[in-house]
């Protein structure tokens, strides 16, 4: 089986974690390097089988881990020149849309299936 990833760009307003958006990305090129993005633990939950159900692990049993929105598009930025994989160009477009004097803390929740 291989390791998948999804994201969720969740609104961090301290006691509350909104998700605002979730994006396949499959099986990214460069695996480890996206993954090394992701580095803080997420220490609240988040609903993502269902509107019931809230959970702060992945299908693998593994702790999510979440990534400032700011890192993830430099990230994007470096290896778009390199990859034509195209769910790139689709996750760098919707974090981009973000305008940061909008929204409180946006964050990049990595969630592996």
């Amino acid at each position: 089986m291989a390791y998948e990833s999804r994201v969720y760009i969740i609104e961090d307003n301290g006691s509350f974690h909104e998700k605002i958006a979730s994006i396949n990305m499959s099986k990214i090129p460069n695996a480890n390097s996206w993954l090394s993005l992701f580095t803080d633990e997420i220490n609240y939950k988040l609903f993502i089988y269902d509107g019931d159900t809230e959970t702060d692990t992945d299908c693998y049993g593994e702790r999510m881990k979440e990534a400032p929105i700011e890192k993830v598009i430099e990230w994007i930025e470096k290896e778009m020149p390199n990859s034509d994989y195209r769910r790139l160009s689709v996750l760098y477009s919707l974090l981009k849309g973000f305008n940061p004097e909008q929204w409180n803390a946006i964050k990049v929740v990595h969630y592996g299936y």
